[in-house]
């Protein structure tokens, strides 16, 4: 074996030239793999870094629930030993370190962290009934906002800060690693499970469970399913209710919608790997045919058939490993930048990382595709007859390693293809999505949340803070408009609240249609460029009614007929408490894209602030100038009020926008990037081969011109060839290019995945490439003189 080795590292010290492109070639391939395979694998595969994870589970993820559904599903279930809860997107505040800062805020059951198995970094979770009234504030960190506020300092734990103006204790920190329902929290804290609480029948929780001993996911899901049936008949919920009610492994849960375009990475890269592996197999060909001399020496020498192919895979098992290793190099110098380009709201994503298993998995590719397109030409080369090839004077080669090399060119474009128009329908979907009318102007507009606490705020009035606030944004220069709501568009939140219209009735048994409930005040529509189409805005003289309300053109016309029969009349929305209380209707509104731009416009509901105790607004401001120039200004005049209150998501609403098109952004630079490099391959494959091909053809090419040939001719015979690669890449890649867009059909919008367009453009852009790969071989025929190449 020593040996072995030794006698291929000379041979391929000897052909540089191959060696340098077979590695780098295949170390593309590797490392690309390898840093999607890393996200892929810290994201779906990995386990969770929890205590038995695989009995871990997600109850009904879809539904939030409210704490008496909680309280129901622990005195019932049989099949699972604890149930937790989890409420999350509450925002706080915190002071007395340092700036006031937003805290994104999960509250939880005393019993989570005990549930799902997970154990803090450093300190000790909640206590048994630590989610019971009267106990001491507490509350868990995570990693994140642990290392971005107090810089990673394991002293935290047992101090106190100030959290919307109430003193709380730090409990402990959690691990980088943790997350829940692929949450994004800066801190937990526990909130009182029993019927005093406002939220008591409000759904504001997802359910987490721990499997009883011996119990399977579908002994679960049964019973479940049958709970919901019965809680659906005790509280009277709709006959709806429970139907798609469903016990998921945690892990699926939190991972989410997000598995297909990993999905759909992965399997690019494979093809890569794959095209990388049909170029590696041209150049073996390529090589196998130009040493088939010394091959038949050597067997002449007394070499068996055994000991030359042994030697041979050998080559190719050096080859694939140092492109296997060069290509864990490239991932791990990529890897970050991988990350940096993920959306935020990636789950898993601090468990992304080139570990052994990565780095295992890359390796045993690439050994495997360096010794399967080595078999081959190794196989070829022993199997031709000695005797020929001592007496011819150059390499020669049969008419099937011609067609050999013919059919893994013409695979290597099919591959390409296929990435290239997968790439192609994200182009367009990107583009529609630019295109998509929000139904409101975000140019100009300026965006950020406030965050007011304290002791001070639970007599003042929350709306008089707000027009007192937006009064002195207003008198900042440049400024043109401003006004606040609880959750703007593209934020990530909204509250969807049934509600009943003027003489609406709902049979027993079916629900009440619902409508995102905004909160507002007084110039937000014109701060935020939606348009009032009937009727007027919330004014300040509403701050002393409750009973007036804006709905959006969609609620008026399907429920009043149309938007100007909706003006005056009455629209019941449901409290906390279950009842309906009636407002009217003083004007209708433009409707909006409030959840993405992929979602179509719901009912919207728009009441006053006045109304309300909800102290977090998000403020838009519009200017004629640059919005971002404004910060230093507007965070002086809200701070001219209280120093206290955190400003944080500062940012340009055409920022907040661009957020959102954070994934299929992402999924369009991998998949331009993977087709760019697939077809940089297999270009260079096609003129590869007919390079080869002419120099083959070379004594042949110099008789043609002998007897008068016309240099056309022989261009013309040189890209025939090559046309004839890239129409059966063509016949091939467009069919298996229909069958792998399918899966990005939920991926892709406003466009078709046979979309007609844009395979005729890749069509004709593959056969214009491929020509102009082989114009260069084509020239050089044209130019062959007849005298040399007869003396050949």
């Amino acid at each position: 074996m020593l040996t072995d080795i030794r006698i291929a590292l000379r041979s391929l010290l000897r052909a540089p030239a191959f060696t340098a492109t077979t590695v780098l070639t295949l170390a593309l391939a590797a490392g690309a793999n390898a840093a999607i395979l890393a996200v892929v694998y810290g994201v779906l595969i990995k386990p969770l870094p929890l205590v038995d994870p695989d009995r871990v589970v997600a109850v009904w993820p879809e539904h939030f629930q409210s704490t008496a559904d909680l309280l129901y599903t622990r005195e019932r279930a049989r099949t699972f030993s604890s149930v937790a809860a989890v409420a999350p997107g509450w925002t706080m505040s915190m002071t007395g370190t340092g700036d006031p800062v937003k805290l994104t805020v999960a509250r939880v059951s005393a019993n989570l962290f005990a549930t799902i198995g997970a154990e803090p970094l450093i300190g000790r979770p909640f206590s048994e009934g630590a989610d019971r009234p009267g106990n001491e504030n507490v509350v868990v960190l995570d990693h994140a906002f642990w290392m971005r506020r107090f810089g990673g300092d394991r002293g935290v734990v047992g101090q106190t800060v100030q959290i919307d103006g109430e003193p709380v204790r730090i409990l402990a920190v959690m691990p980088a690693s943790f997350q829940v329902f692929g949450l994004r929290t800066d801190a937990y804290t526990p909130f009182p499970v029993d019927e005093s609480a406002w939220y008591y029948r409000i759904s504001t929780s997802l359910l987490a469970a721990r499997l009883a001993p011996g119990v399977s996911i579908d002994q679960a899901n049964s019973e479940y399913r049958m709970l919901t049936q019965e809680l659906r008949r005790e509280r009277k919920y709709s006959d709806q209710y429970g139907r798609d009610a469903a016990v998921l492994d945690m892990r699926t849960a939190l991972v989410g919608d997000a598995s297909r375009s990993l999905l759909v990475l992965a399997g690019a890269v494979a093809l890569i790997l794959l095209i990388a592996g049909a170029n590696i197999g041209t150049l073996q060909l390529t090589r196998a045919a130009a040493r088939a001399r010394d091959v038949a020496i050597r067997a002449a020498l007394g070499a068996s058939r055994a000991r030359i192919v042994r030697q041979l895979l050998a080559e190719n098992a050096m080859l694939a490993i140092a492109g296997g290793a060069l290509g864990l190099a490239i991932a791990m110098l990529t890897l970050p930048v991988l990350v940096a380009l993920l959306p935020p709201e990636t789950p898993r994503i601090h468990e992304i990382a080139i570990d052994t298993v990565v780095s295992g998995t890359v390796l045993s590719a690439a050994v495997l595709v360096g010794l399967c397109v080595g078999i081959l030409p190794a196989g070829a080369a022993t199997r031709l007859r000695t005797a020929i090839l001592l007496r011819a004077v150059t390499s020669s080669e049969g008419p099937g390693a011609k067609r050999v090399r013919a059919s893994l060119v013409s695979a290597e474009i099919a591959l390409a293809v296929v990435l290239t128009i997968g790439a192609g329908l994200m182009l367009q979907t990107l583009w529609k999505l630019q295109q998509v009318d929000t139904g409101f102007s975000p140019i100009g507009v300026l965006t950020l949340h406030a965050q007011p606490s304290g002791a001070r705020y639970r007599t003042l009035s929350i709306a008089d803070y707000y027009d007192d606030v937006l009064q002195r944004i207003r008198a900042v220069p440049g400024v043109t408009s401003a006004g606040a709501i609880q959750h703007l568009p593209f934020s990530g939140y909204s509250w969807d609240i049934p509600f009943l219209a003027e003489g609406q009735v709902i049979a027993p048994g079916s629900p009440a249609p619902s409508a995102g409930t905004r909160i507002v005040t007084p110039g937000y529509f014109a701060a935020i460029g939606q348009p009032i189409v009937a009727g007027r805005d919330i004014e300040r003289a509403d701050a002393t009614r409750s009973d007036v309300a804006l709905v959006n053109e969609l609620l008026a016309t399907r429920h009043y007929g149309s938007v100007d029969a909706a003006i005056g009349r009455t629209i019941r929305s449901r409290s906390a408490q279950g009842s309906y209380s009636p407002r009217r209707i003083v004007g209708v509104v433009g409707n909006v894209r409030h959840a993405a731009l992929t979602t179509a416009p719901t009912p919207e509901l728009y009441t006053s602030v006045s109304e309300h105790s909800i102290n977090a607004m998000m403020i838009a401001i519009r200017t004629d100038g640059d919005p971002l120039a404004l910060v230093p200004a507007v965070r002086e005049a809200v701070w001219s009020i209280d120093r206290d209150v955190p400003l944080s998501d500062i940012e340009t609403m055409q920022a907040k926008i661009g957020n959102s098109l954070g994934r299929p952004r992402l999924l369009l630079t991998l998949l331009a990037t993977f087709a760019a490099l697939g077809a940089m391959l297999a270009l260079v494959g096609v003129y590869g081969v007919v390079a080869y091909s002419v120099a083959q053809r070379w004594r042949e090419l110099g008789i043609m011109v002998a007897l008068g040939a016309e240099r056309a001719r022989i261009v013309s015979s040189v890209l025939r060839e090559a046309v004839s690669y890239g129409a059966a890449g063509l016949i091939i890649g467009i069919p298996a290019a229909i069958a792998a867009t399918r899966l990005l059909r939920t991926l892709m919008f406003g466009v078709s995945p046979t979309d007609p367009t844009t395979y005729i453009a890749i069509a004709c852009a593959t056969m214009i490439t491929v020509v102009g790969a082989s114009a260069l071989p084509a020239i050089r025929a044209s130019r062959v003189d007849p005298v040399a190449a007869l003396k050949l």
